[in-house]
């Protein structure tokens, strides 16, 4: 692999963090986790499934994405 192939699948990989809003999914997680630390969360057990589903879909988002930036950075290494 050339080092204009490296600095071509960079680009790429920015562009999908930005396609998909990573930066914003990741502060979408840290707000509603923070709702998930209040003492009266679990006083609506099905609002509070809800929001934990909700997190957890978003985060697949993000851990998916992560994968990506390791893959990336190993190939740099290699």
């Amino acid at each position: 692999i050339t080092i204009e192939q490296i600095k071509s699948l960079s680009e790429r990989r920015d562009a999908l963090g930005g396609i998909f809003d990573i930066d914003g999914k990741i502060i979408q997680i840290a707000e509603k986790e923070l709702v998930t630390q209040r003492p009266d969360f679990w006083n609506d057990p099905k609002s509070a499934e809800e929001l934990l589903k909700e997190i957890s879909q978003i985060k697949s988002w993000t851990s998916e994405y992560e994968k990506v930036n390791r893959g990336f950075e190993d190939l740099q290494v290699i």
